[in-house]
């Protein structure tokens, strides 16, 4: 199973990221709005192989911070 980072999963990349996880993927979502993060999650064939992660991406050392904790869970392939 690969474990996929999508940051901006929730726009453009919503179906991506829906198709990302329909395969079985694990996904760590990262986009600003903590809304639409839920509801990509929920549409998701698997939302239990999904983690959010709600900041503003264009915050460079949140988001380093972020992917550094994440990457404690689980080993980020993709």
């Amino acid at each position: 199973m690969d474990n996929i980072l999508v940051v901006g999963g929730t726009g453009m990349l919503s179906k991506a990221t829906q198709w990302l996880n329909a395969r079985g993927s694990r996904l760590t979502i990262i986009a600003r709005n903590e809304e639409k993060l839920g509801k990509v999650s929920e549409c998701c064939e698997y939302p239990e192989n999904n983690t959010i992660i709600s900041l503003d991406y264009q915050d460079s050392d949140k988001l380093q911070n972020s992917i550094q904790e994440e990457q404690k869970n689980m080993e980020i392939t993709i």
